[in-house]
């Protein structure tokens, strides 16, 4: 202060009653800065209510050691490998394959009509405990569902995927983890691409989280846990999310 404003004696008192009277010139509003400031604590602490503390809870995996029964590290590398040779694969068909009659596809935002796509009609009406509506139960096309086929699988666009994998999270909720569910998944994710979008990876990550918790709700071995294995290791593996790791 002394080497911008040396002509100005700032040691001199100021009148307490002065300090209630707006300043009249720049340099008396410069001496009153600096006598505040000298009055202030070089430390001051808040108190703060607890009452307005939120507590802060960080994401973190369900297990808190490596599964007893998980694959090892060069297995889940294969695994991964052969996931990403798939994808390969489904890219190829697609560039490759002549022109041909796509399948009917249900529409984008109509869950229980793809529940039945996937999985035939007792499928979806044990998921919707027979909240049908007309149009799904007279189609003959949704009787059985149809496999993950790769003429089907191909018409699928990344956002589409995506949105049938939250579907598939929905139907795990209601029905639980089966081969067939298994399928779908595997096939479903074949069609996320890297680098990956925000929302799908947000999805990933939750099917993983969803595989742990189902295979964690098995009091015993169950012919499941390979399978619920698998798609833990791809999106950890394959799309990077260590965090999510078997092992």
């Amino acid at each position: 202060m002394e080497s911008a404003f040396g002509y100005i004696d700032f040691n001199q008192p100021l009148d307490e009653n002065d300090l209630l009277k707006p300043p009249s010139s720049g340099i008396e509003y410069l001496k009153r800065v600096q006598y505040e400031a000298s009055r202030c604590p070089e430390v001051v602490i808040a108190n703060i209510p607890k009452s307005l503390i939120t507590p802060e809870y960080v994401e973190c995996n369900q297990r808190s050691q490596p599964l007893s029964d998980a694959p090892n590290l060069n297995t889940q590398r294969m695994q991964a490998a052969d996931f990403a040779e798939m994808r390969q694969k489904l890219i190829f068909y697609k560039t490759q394959t002549r022109k041909v009659v796509p399948i009917r596809l249900p529409k984008k935002q109509n869950p229980q009509t793809w529940c039945a796509f996937c999985f035939g009609l007792d499928f979806v009406k044990k998921c919707y405990k027979g909240r049908l509506s007309e149009d799904i139960l007279n189609d003959a096309t949704l009787e059985t569902g149809h496999e993950p086929l790769l003429s089907i699988i191909a018409q699928f666009t990344q956002p589409l995927a995506v949105q049938l994998l939250e579907y598939q999270l929905t139907w795990l909720d209601l029905c639980g983890f089966s081969t067939e569910q298994g399928r779908w998944l595997y096939s479903l994710m074949l069609c996320i691409d890297k680098p990956t979008p925000q929302d799908a990876m947000s999805v990933l990550r939750t099917i993983a989280r969803k595989c742990l918790k189902i295979r964690n709700s098995y009091k015993e071995q169950s012919e499941l846990f390979p399978q619920l294995n698998l798609f833990i290791v791809i999106v950890s593996k394959y799309f990077g999310q260590e965090d999510l790791a078997l092992c």
